[in-house]
């Protein structure tokens, strides 16, 4: 069913493809100043004539040789889009038994043989060049249940992983019974890494080469015994110094030698050796922390045979390390220059040769190989690794990063995580686009009743569920070379090595410029045997020109085409043609003519965007005003209408000149305004006004007995209109009332109105004022006698309580007169001792 609704979009964009736009307008092209067949074709809606009879402009806007041109010779290729490949993708169809993947159980792929998840494969696009807008083609994707997927492991060495390496052999089991939970089509391989077995990054001294690790973790005691003989006599003394086995320890078996990459165990479906060949692996030391991961890497994708990667899996490549990478450019410090090349070089045991040979590889050239062999790289690294590897990954296209516990006893949930995530993601990406084409990428990805956004990657994705893109393509310009106007170029899903191939057809020329074609002929009658005739132009050989290739092109004179000895051709606005200059004419409103084409009718001055201010015609770069207008850009207007005002018609007031129909005032300064009747330096009028408008309006004022002889007119009004044109008065009468009014000078006379109304003051109460300020003087004066009476009682009372309070406290016998003294009065002598 899917596929059936698939073949039906595919059809619908067949059809409707030339018509799709999601962003552009049409871009603006002059037909007419082509003057080749390609030239034409490559212009945004133009078409070339290529009947040898027609006289017209060869390249116009296809709709218009309607009637003009044989549409056979009609010169207008169609973009167009077909399907050469299309295999449906893979069904998907319940399946009896549990298959224990989660959310897909009871799923799996009709055919698991040849899965396919991309549909189409390949297509064809035949594309001209500046159409303006986009053409739109479809793809889809759809995860197949299932799906093989092949898993290395690659895993750091050194010394500092070796609990690491002890934790993975023991989780090896639960690591492949995981994945083969996912996909019953699973494969499991591993390889390790140190680094360049030279210096600085490896001690060389022949002990450490033998056995790198420190003393205190590679060395333990032997077994004891009783007796040995370690050493038969002999003549030579030396052997005597070598013997080992005098020290109470030996080396450590589980240290091995350093070494560059090795593929330990190759892709196979025995998952159940993957732990004894990651336990049996020996660990190795190095000097410097950063490791030769990149090597390994690189070793690990390309050798495609060796590490046994399939053509339809997913790919993962787990890198495990808790150290930091060296990267191209490093090598120097080795003395190794020799850039890496990006291919295999593993021996028959599976060690990597070129170690000390080439330098590491660049971060470009990784990801380049990534996505050559569409591989997952996923980056499982210690906590003070990880804020390095996602940066890392950011550079390299399909990677993710995770991060490993002290002993990488999370590996399985990490490597299960990490899996999820790759899977439940699909990012397209193109290849080998080159620079003359442009892509955009569109979906809707699972919400298909949503909005179109602009993107080429889907997230949430389950097995078995279909997405869309909608991709544009625009074909920007023509390749120079024409080996490059057969283009392909491939679009894939990040990590899956299925792809779609778009083959582009360029239509950057014309059939007819080629032999075989009805408008093509060599040393044609029609170009006076001189020239080949292609596209219904005659090509004139060397030394002769014109339309029928009739002139011979001497030097001399071709000089005739030139204004002067130094001046250009037809001054670059034509071509030279029999000693005559033949202009361009490009349209209409933009031609050139005279002698040597140096006329144009669209060189003259433009005023608010139109020619000649739109009042005269460009003729020769200069401009010829229609009637009523002068000036160089015929922007004057030829009149004084507007300059006049008043029954005299004076022109600017006497203060200015008419230029344009436009008042133009003394310089002066003292005079403005559109009839330069304004002057706000100039003595006022008001005071010589005044009194007239006292007498003729109000009937008072010093003129009141010779008011007929203010010959005015004034126009009384109830409400007065002020603006620029006009100056305001106003002045006090003997009643000290205000009138006012406004006087406005049209020529030389004199313009009066005034107010109907005058502003009089109230009268006062004079009566009422007295009373009122002897009745409040009157009433403040009471104010204080209460107030004085008020503080005085208050003191009062005070005093008397202070009295009352110290008559209480006096000590004397109540019922004494305390102002009673007695009449006698007794002494005693001090100094008599006598009784």
């Amino acid at each position: 069913m899917m596929n059936a609704i698939i073949s039906i979009l595919l059809l619908f964009t067949a059809l409707t493809l030339p018509y799709l736009s999601v962003e552009q307008q049409p871009k603006f092209f002059t037909c007419s100043s082509k003057d080749k067949c390609d030239e034409c074709i490559r212009t945004f809606g133009c078409a070339w004539c290529s009947d040898p009879d027609f006289t017209g402009k060869r390249c116009q806007k296809n709709e218009e040789f309607t009637t003009k041109c044989n549409p056979n010779y009609i010169m207008d290729p169609k973009i167009a889009i077909s399907y050469e490949k299309e295999t449906p993708l893979t069904e998907v169809k319940p399946r009896g038994s549990n298959n224990g993947y989660g959310s897909n159980t009871g799923l799996y792929s009709s055919s698991q043989e040849n899965v396919v998840q991309v549909y189409p494969q390949t297509i064809k696009l035949r594309l001209k060049p500046n159409e303006g807008n986009p053409h739109r083609f479809y793809m889809f994707y759809r995860q197949a249940v299932d799906y093989p997927v092949d898993l290395y492991y690659l895993m750091d060495l050194s010394n500092s992983m070796k609990d690491d390496k002890d934790k993975l052999s023991l989780l090896g089991d639960k690591l492949a019974e995981t994945m083969t939970n996912i996909t019953s089509n699973f494969r499991l391989g591993f390889g390790s890494f140190v680094d360049k077995v030279v210096m600085p990054y490896v001690s060389i001294l022949p002990k450490k080469l033998i056995q790198p690790c420190d003393d205190d973790d590679c060395y333990q005691c032997i077994p004891p015994y009783g007796f040995r003989n370690h050493l038969s006599l002999s003549a030579n003394s030396n052997l005597f110094v070598n013997i080992p086995s005098f020290s109470l320890i030996e080396p450590c078996k589980d240290c091995a030698a350093p070494y560059g990459f090795r593929n330990v165990m190759s892709l196979s479906r025995d998952t159940s050796k993957f732990a004894g060949q990651v336990k049996s692996a020996n660990v190795s030391g190095n000097l410097d922390a950063p490791e030769g991961g990149f090597d390994a890497i690189m070793q690990a994708i390309v050798c495609r045979e060796q590490i046994g990667w399939r053509e339809k899996a997913r790919k993962l490549l787990v890198f495990s390390t808790d150290s930091s990478f060296h990267y191209a450019g490093d090598g120097k410090l080795a003395g190794i220059v020799k850039p890496n090349d990006g291919c295999c070089h593993l021996d028959n045991s599976g060690l990597y040769t070129h170690s000390t040979i080439q330098d590491y590889p660049s971060v470009s050239q990784v990801n380049l190989k990534i996505k050559e062999n569409s591989i997952n790289l996923i980056f499982a690294v210690t906590a003070n690794q990880v804020d390095l590897y996602k940066r890392l990954g950011n550079h390299i296209e399909g990677s993710s990063c995770g991060m490993l516990s002290e002993d990488s006893g999370n590996v399985v949930e990490l490597v299960h995580q990490q899996y999820d995530k790759i899977r439940s993601s699909i990012e397209m990406r193109e290849k080998d686009l080159g620079n003359y084409l442009r892509l955009k990428y569109y979906s809707r990805c699972l919400n298909l009743n949503g909005p179109l956004i602009e993107t080429n990657k889907c997230d949430g994705l389950k097995v078995g569920e279909t997405v869309q893109f909608e991709i544009d393509i625009e074909l920007l310009s023509c390749p120079t070379d024409r080996n490059e106007w057969n283009h392909k170029f491939y679009i894939y899903p990040v990590g899956i090595s299925e792809n779609l191939t778009v083959h582009v057809d360029m239509l950057c020329d014309c059939a007819c410029q080629y032999p075989g074609h009805a408008s093509y002929e060599e040393n044609s009658l029609r170009c006076s045997g001189h020239g080949t005739l292609k596209c219904g132009r005659c090509e004139c050989d060397i030394g002769y020109s014109g339309d029928d290739c009739n002139c011979t092109s001497d030097a001399d004179k071709i000089d005739k085409c030139r204004p002067g000895t130094s001046g250009s051709l037809c001054s670059d606005h034509g071509v030279c043609k029999c000693n005559k200059c033949y202009c361009n004419s490009y349209s209409p409103n933009e031609a050139f003519w005279g002698e040597f084409c140096e006329c144009t009718n669209f060189s003259c001055p433009l005023i608010n965007g139109k020619l000649c201010a739109g009042h005269g015609s460009c003729v020769c770069d200069k401009c010829i005003c229609d009637e009523g207008w002068i000036g160089p850009e015929c922007a004057c207007e030829n009149s004084i209408s507007n300059c006049t005002v008043g029954q005299d018609n004076e022109i600017c007031s006497g203060h200015g000149t008419c230029e344009c129909n436009k008042c133009v005032c003394n310089k002066t300064g003292e005079y403005y305004g559109q009839y330069c009747d304004k002057c706000p330096r100039c003595p006022n009028k008001c005071p010589e006004l005044k009194d007239c408008v006292q007498c003729k309006v109000h009937n008072s004022g010093p003129l009141i007995k010779e008011c007929d002889e203010c010959n005015m007119i004034i126009e009384v009004v109830d409400y007065l209109e002020m603006t620029d044109s006009v100056e305001f008065c106003s002045a006090y009468d003997e009643q000290d009332c205000r009138y006012t009014f406004t006087y406005e000078l049209i020529g030389k006379k004199i313009k009066v109105t005034a107010l109907k109304n005058k502003d009089c003051p109230p009268q006062a109460r004079i009566l009422g004022v007295v009373f009122s300020v002897i009745l409040s003087i009157v009433l403040i004066g009471l104010a204080f006698l209460l107030m004085w009476k008020f503080f005085t009682s208050m003191r009062d009372r005070r005093e008397f309580a202070k009295f009352e309070k110290e008559r209480a406290m006096a000590k004397w016998d109540s019922g004494q007169n305390p102002i009673y003294k007695q009449a006698t009065s007794t002494f005693k002598n001090p100094t008599y001792c006598g009784t």
